[in-house]
C-alpha cells in the first residue's frame, strides 16, 4: 500500500459511501462498455464522470461517520409522491401540463417576434449604411422611405423562405411590416417586439 493510499483509506469512515463508490466504479465500467453503441451511453458516461470527479471533490465527506438512521427520512418524498400521483391530483397535473404547454407556446412566439424584429432592425441599420453611400438626390430626399423599404422588403423575403407564395398573406405582411417598422422607428425595438408578439398571439 503506497503512502498516497493510506491516508484516504484510513480517513474513510463512511463505509456506505465507500461501498457506493466501489459499486459506482464497477458498474460504470461495465455499463459504459456494454452500451458503447447505444445513444444512452453519452448520458451514462456524463453522469459517471461527474460521480468520479465529484467523489474526489467531496473526499471530506468520506471521512465522516455515516448515520444510516437518517436514511429513513426517504419516506417523506416517497409518501408525497404517492399522494401527488393519486387521482386527487390528476386534474392538477393536467392544469400544470396545460400551463407548461402555454408557456412553451408563449416562448416560441417570443423567440419568433424577437428574431424577426432584431432582423428587421439590423436590416434597417444596414440599409441606412447603403443609402448613405448612394449619391442620388431622390434617394437622399426620400432616405427614410428607401431605408424602410429595404428593411421591410428583406423582412418579407424572410417569410417566404420556407413557405409558398400567397397573395393574401403577402398583402397582410406588407401592412404588418410597415406598421411594425413605424413602431420600431417611433417606439423602439422593445415596443415593436411587444407589438409583434401580440399580433402573433392573436392569430
Amino acid at each position: 500500500m503506497s503512502q498516497f493510499e493510506k491516508p484516504l483509506l484510513l480517513k474513510a469512515k463512511d463505509k456506505t459511501a465507500i461501498t457506493f463508490f466501489v459499486l459506482n466504479l464497477l458498474f460504470g465500467i461495465w455499463i459504459c462498455l456494454a452500451t458503447s453503441q447505444n445513444p444512452v451511453n453519452a448520458d451514462i458516461q456524463t453522469l459517471w464522470l461527474v460521480s468520479l470527479t465529484c467523489s474526489f471533490l467531496a473526499l471530506n465527506w468520506f471521512a465522516r461517520k455515516e448515520d444510516l438512521a437518517f436514511a429513513s427520512l426517504a419516506i417523506v418524498p416517497i409518501a408525497l409522491r404517492t399522494v401527488l400521483t393519486s387521482k386527487i391530483f390528476t386534474s392538477w397535473t393536467m392544469i400544470f401540463e396545460n400551463l407548461k404547454l402555454l408557456l412553451w407556446i408563449l416562448g416560441v412566439w417570443i423567440i419568433v417576434a424577437f428574431a424577426e424584429e432584431t432582423f428587421r432592425a439590423s436590416m434597417t441599420t444596414f440599409a441606412e449604411t447603403i443609402v448613405k453611400n448612394i449619391k442620388n438626390k431622390i434617394v437622399k430626399q426620400y432616405k427614410t422611405f428607401f431605408v424602410d423599404g429595404l428593411a421591410v422588403g428583406s423582412w418579407l423575403i424572410f417569410h417566404f423562405v420556407q413557405r409558398s407564395f400567397d397573395w393574401l398573406y403577402f398583402l397582410w405582411l406588407v401592412v404588418a411590416g410597415v406598421t411594425l417598422q413605424i413602431i420600431l422607428r417611433k417606439g423602439g425595438l422593445g415596443a415593436s417586439t411587444l407589438a409583434h408578439l401580440v399580433i402573433n398571439l392573436t392569430a
